[in-house]
């Protein structure tokens, strides 16, 4: 049986997010970035995203629980996905 919408139409799949997977000393690092008083509050944001979704949250949660646009959830989500550090400072 496939799954419909309300008005009838099939739905499309979702896609299931990325599993993250992160080493000791990387979650320490987000840790630090993400409860750091000094740091940015966007760094901070992009941090609490990967650290989430490490713990196996799903991104809608992950968006509701912390406020963020779905969207951007996803954007960090897979940037996060990457393992760099990098890749979650600005620019």
């Amino acid at each position: 049986m496939t799954p419909l919408l309300v008005i009838g139409v099939p739905a499309l799949p979702v896609a299931a997010a990325r599993p993250i997977a992160l080493t000791p000393s990387e979650r320490k690092r987000l840790k630090t970035m993400a409860y750091g008083h000094k740091t940015e509050h966007r760094i901070r944001q992009r941090a609490r995203v990967v650290l989430l979704a490490a713990r196996g949250r799903p991104n809608a949660r992950i968006a509701r629980e912390s406020g963020l646009h779905l969207d951007t959830v996803r954007t960090w989500r897979g940037r996060g996905c990457l393992g760099c550090r990098a890749r979650l400072l600005p620019g």
